[in-house]
């Protein structure tokens, strides 16, 4: 085949057949950006000789890739890739066939099923991720990079003030479930976290938080006082055979646990909430009394301070505006000097 001049950009170019790797048939390709003629016919002459095969990769084998690059968890490569499974599509299709339109409409698609946007947003992050991967290391085109984070409500959940934990737990009768609810809502931690807690990863006010969905969400945290003095009969008769803190020989059932958190809501006349708005009604109230977000975020077990922003936003637009009446007050006597 001939090479051929590039007028506006003043270098060669050359069409050449390469092989599709899924279906052994020949395509033509285009090769643009040599300076000269004579470079232009050799690559072509080359690509004759040894002709290019397509990558024929499909999307579920670069997330296979991707997994042994990474090497996450298990459990959390598992439930990624069910996730994957149940909201993308295009598992089975070859990466080089998938367009930016194609993404879009993905997207678009994504955006309309009832999920949380959360789950939304976990499911295009992994899937960016694995694009990159590919762009990265096997020269693949990456339609996902100008996709946007689906936008997070202000709050898409219910806290208690500290008077309405206070009203519900003095209806909690039963020792473990009463220093289980106290336990989330005092330390912020998720429920299986909590679920999963032994007697031997407490020493005194300090606590080994075995967290399972990124690296930091395993972690050391301080425990506060009342938390401490809940503990103690529980930890008390913890040895052995009866390692679990919330439980005994076996961790208590989460469905049990739920189960019981809604009855004793009905029973004391408090907002109605889901058990993991008790994490939530602890990091709203630590930054609305002012700790330091990074602080917050560290405790929490966030694998970065960017989700602590993304889901308590609304506080912190609260929080500013305390702040700026605050320093009206501190410098009231200089304002009015001016």
């Amino acid at each position: 085949m001939p090479a051929y001049k590039d007028k506006d950009r003043g270098t060669w170019y050359v069409k050449y057949s390469v092989v599709d790797g899924s279906t052994g048939k020949r395509k033509q390709a285009l090769k643009r950006g040599f300076p000269t003629k004579r470079e232009a016919l050799a690559f072509e002459s080359s690509q004759r000789l040894t002709p290019t095969t397509v990558n024929p990769m499909t999307f579920a084998q670069l997330c296979e890739s991707y997994y042994k690059y990474r090497n996450p968890r298990e459990k959390t490569k598992l439930h990624q890739l069910a996730m994957l499974e149940k909201h993308v599509p295009f598992m089975d299709t070859r990466c080089e066939a998938l367009s930016k339109t194609d993404l879009m409409q993905w997207y678009l698609d994504l955006d309309a099923k009832d999920l949380k946007p959360s789950v939304k947003n976990l499911v295009l992050t992994v899937v960016k991720s694995v694009f990159k991967y590919g762009e990265n290391f096997y020269d693949l085109p990456n339609p996902a990079k100008a996709l946007k984070r689906f936008k997070v409500p202000k709050a898409d959940f219910e806290v208690w003030t500290p008077e309405q934990f206070d009203r519900f737990i003095r209806f909690v009768d039963l020792a473990h479930y009463r220093a289980l609810f106290t336990f989330l809502y005092m330390t912020g931690c998720r429920k299986s976290e909590a679920l999963s807690l032994r007697y031997d990863d407490i020493e005194g006010d300090r606590c080994h938080i075995r967290g399972t969905k990124t690296d930091t969400s395993d972690r050391y945290i301080i425990l506060p006082d009342a938390v401490q003095r809940v503990l103690e009969p529980i930890l008390a008769r913890c040895d052995e055979e009866r390692p679990f803190v919330f439980g005994g020989e076996e961790p208590l059932n989460q469905s049990t646990v739920r189960f019981v958190f809604d009855k004793i809501i009905k029973q004391a006349g408090v907002p109605r909430i889901r058990v993991h708005d008790l994490r939530h009604s602890f990091a709203s109230n630590a930054i609305a009394s002012g700790c330091n977000i990074v602080a917050v975020s560290k405790y929490l077990g966030h694998a970065n301070i960017n989700i602590t922003l993304s889901v308590y936003a609304h506080l912190l637009e609260q929080t500013e505006t305390d702040m700026i009446q605050k320093i009206n007050k501190t410098y009231q006597k200089s304002i009015t000097a001016l």
